[in-house]
């Protein structure tokens, strides 16, 4: 519950003040209390263990600390290495500009976004030629957003009848519970091809229509960030508004965008 995080919270505090003689002022409580409520206790305790092991109270070492306490706690997700932000994209620039304001700026400034009416946005897919840097451009954006980023794990598929749906709807279940977060969905094709295929099996077929339908809901607080080199191959129930806000393609770069690429690998 909330009041036992909170509680989780001030004892941490505490220590951490006596350690390093550093205030813990209530914004940083309150960030911490949001960023973990919700989360099973062990995953809380594990997060304020690791902050009180580095020294660190910030976005993104909370982020950090998050993603790899909720992996660990649950097999079905893994985190996801980031490297750093759109610093590392060379060119793209329409790009980028996009997705700092339907996405960073909006999280980044809520109080001023709530007066705007504006909700950030909750999933964006990146379709183009392989080669052209759609995973290092979504890795980039959850980097600048500052949150803890996953992908499905590969233990999420179980040769048990049934089995593999269970473990689908526990991981939406525990997404919705670390949110704010980020879902990478690379090389989505994989996963969302059109469904009613005489060679879909039985047990795919149920795991995309729960996963649809998590990713309609309206209350879903998950980013999700999609790749693939084949949008044609996509069911269309995955390329909808309510699922997808923003469908962007990364062309081949122009010739700006090559001499920008070369500088981002030779600094």
């Amino acid at each position: 519950s909330r009041e036992e995080v909170e509680a989780k919270v001030r004892v941490f505090a505490e220590f951490f003040e006596q350690r390093y003689r550093r205030r813990v002022s209530p914004d940083l409580q309150n960030l911490l209390v949001e960023n973990l409520a919700g989360l099973p206790l062990t995953a809380v305790e594990a997060v304020l263990a690791r902050l009180l092991t580095t020294g660190r109270i910030d976005v993104t070492e909370i982020a950090q600390a998050k993603a790899e306490a909720v992996a660990s706690v649950f097999p079905y997700l893994r985190t996801v290495k980031l490297r750093g932000g759109f610093e590392t994209v060379g060119g793209y620039e329409p790009i980028k500009r996009l997705l700092r304001k339907r996405f960073i700026e909006v999280i980044r400034n809520p109080e001023k976004a709530t007066r705007y009416g504006l909700k950030p946005g909750r999933g964006v897919l990146l379709f183009g030629p392989p080669g052209t840097g759609k995973t290092t451009i979504a890795k980039a954006l959850a980097y600048e957003l500052g949150l803890p980023t996953f992908t499905m794990s590969a233990e999420v598929y179980s040769h048990w009848y049934g089995m593999t749906e269970k473990n689908i709807e526990r991981m939406c279940d525990i997404l919705d519970k670390a949110a704010p977060d980020v879902f990478l969905l690379d090389e989505c094709d994989k996963l969302f091809t059109k469904r009613g295929s005489p060679q879909e099996h039985e047990t795919t077929r149920r795991m995309k229509s729960q996963l649809l339908e998590w990713l309609a809901e309206p209350d879903r607080r998950t980013i999700v960030l999609a790749t693939t080199n084949l949008i044609d191959e996509l069911d269309e129930a995955f390329l909808r508004p309510e699922r997808l806000e923003l469908i962007i393609p990364v062309p081949y770069p122009d010739a700006q965008s090559r001499v920008e690429i070369i500088k981002v690998h030779l600094r």
